[in-house]
């Protein structure tokens, strides 16, 4: 029997590190390829805060059912980030973007 993924909550999660929204060619693909019924998780892993006021961010907030922001300046290790959002946060699957995390 074949699982029906039409309905299947998604979390994605992205990396950052030493960039801004604006200049991240994952997250500017995810707000041209937008996937339904999903929830973008992005970590700035520092050195620098994020500008918020973006373009990008702006399109992903309208089009993503949840955009959450965590910024984490101190470089923390990528197993914490992740682990992070795999027990914070409720979903059918996760997709990440720097460890190729598929579940």
């Amino acid at each position: 029997m074949l699982m029906d993924i039409t309905n299947m909550k998604t979390i994605i999660a992205v990396i950052l590190y030493n960039t801004q929204i604006d200049d991240s060619e994952t997250i500017k693909q995810l707000a041209v390829n937008v996937c339904d019924n999903c929830i973008l998780i992005i970590v700035n892993n520092g050195p620098k805060k994020i500008n918020k006021n973006s373009a990008v961010l702006d399109i992903l907030v309208r089009e993503y059912i949840g955009v959450e922001i965590r910024e984490y300046i101190e470089n923390k290790p990528l197993s914490w980030i992740y682990n992070e959002v795999l027990n914070g946060f409720d979903s059918d699957r996760y997709v990440g973007d720097a460890a190729n995390l598929l579940i």
